[in-house]
């Protein structure tokens, strides 16, 4: 590595912008099925991903894309798929997407994993904002990636009920049989089906001797790390090494991969600019805004919007849980996770603009360009954080 380190830019993204062709992808999505996608991406030769992006969406015009429609697009894909929770199920309190239970049965699901692999490369390779997907993938998924097994800590972000209950059952094990488990887990809703974790397993009563091997079989199930699972994660890792190569991936950790935990509320709020429609809003410490925002003109802030823009700094600096700032970095960018590096990386940066609308009228937000629209008129710090959360915490809420 210390060889092929010397030709590498210090940002492997920017490595991997290198990799780009001239070749025009022609991408069809229908917002209506989330197979399409998947179709187009199983049928499309991956050298024949990487370069310039044309979108057409279902009754719309063919337009060359500078990163908005391919984002918009891998966004509402990332919504109608965790709407489904078929191939991908959401768990934990951050809804981290792993393998479904239900994909073990389905004869797609190779077929949807190495597709979903390849979206995944693909918006890393498309995506100025240096993120893989806007779902939030478990750190698995990026493990059996770089070849990294796993273990106890991935329940962490995935189930943390489960390995509390592990837990319990080991510092007490003459407890166990009086839990009357089986080795079987159900899966399925609303209509439960049992599946046995070793041959007759729902026959099999869980003791204080065969407790380990219970654990060790539970763990595979809700890992991944069984024989069916396992195929799953390594035909995303098979999809995803079709765009970016195997050999560039071992640049990144399995934590780069995926994207960052936490949103650091102070690089947040202080990435973001003011506007008015089309004028720049010079508020205090407000970053100046690049050459290609192309303001028609800059003029001071008026109280409501000065009034305004200090409440808002005091929720994100202040008010907002760091769930919640997920939230809303998620609401404004459409992304799960915070952009690589920062948001000095996003693509188009962060906005907020301040609307005319009467103080009742809610937060909207444009994913394509990082932009918040916001009432200027409320009238109380605690009118607009009830207005924000009821925004940012309601899935699909008034974004474009």
């Amino acid at each position: 590595m210390e060889a092929l380190g010397s030709h590498f830019p210090h940002d492997p993204i920017d490595f991997l912008r290198c990799l780009l062709t001239d070749q025009v992808v022609r991408l069809e999505y229908n917002s209506e099925s989330t197979i399409s996608l998947i179709k187009t991406f199983s049928n499309t030769q991956a050298q024949d991903l990487r370069g310039p992006v044309m979108v057409t969406w279902k009754g719309s015009e063919e337009a060359t894309d500078l990163g908005g429609v391919t984002k918009a697009t891998l966004c509402d894909f990332a919504r109608k798929i965790k709407s489904q929770q078929h191939f991908l199920a959401f768990r934990g309190v951050h809804d981290v997407a792993y393998v479904s239970l239900e994909a073990i049965d389905d004869p797609d699901a190779l077929t949807f994993f190495r597709s979903f692999g390849q979206i995944a490369g693909f918006a890393l390779f498309h995506l100025p904002d240096g993120f893989v997907l806007p779902i939030r993938l478990a750190t698995a998924f990026f493990q059996v990636l770089l070849g990294i097994p796993l273990d106890y800590n991935n329940l962490v972000e995935l189930d943390s009920d489960i390995l509390r209950n592990m837990q319990k059952l080991y510092e007490a094990p003459e407890n166990v049989a009086a839990c009357e488990l089986t080795f079987s887990v159900q899966r399925g809703e609303p209509y439960y089906t049992t599946i046995d974790l070793k041959p007759n397993g729902s026959d099999i009563l869980v003791t204080a001797e065969n407790l380990t091997e219970y654990c060790m079989l539970l763990l595979e199930v809700y890992l991944g790390s069984n024989e069916h699972s396992c195929a799953m994660l390594q035909a995303f890792a098979e999809g995803f090494t079709d765009l970016v190569p195997a050999s560039l991936v071992q640049i990144f950790s399995a934590r780069e991969l995926r994207g960052e935990d936490s949103v650091n509320a102070e690089d947040f709020f202080y990435h973001i600019i003011w506007v008015c429609g089309h004028v720049y809003i010079a508020v205090p410490e407000a970053p100046i805004p690049p050459p290609n925002c192309n303001f028609e003109r800059t003029q001071e802030p008026t109280l409501l919007q000065k009034q305004t823009h200090d409440w808002l700094k005091t929720i994100i600096l202040q008010k907002l849980s760091q769930e919640q700032l997920l939230h809303l970095s998620r609401f404004i960018t459409g992304c799960s996770v915070p952009p690589k590096g920062g948001y000095a990386h996003l693509g188009h940066p962060l906005m907020v603009n301040f609307m005319d609308w009467d103080s009742n009228h809610f937060p909207m937000a444009h994913t394509c360009s990082n932009t918040m629209d916001v009432s200027a008129m409320h009238l109380s710090l605690d009118q607009l954080l009830d207005k924000l959360l009821a925004a940012i915490q309601t899935e699909d809420f008034q974004t474009r």
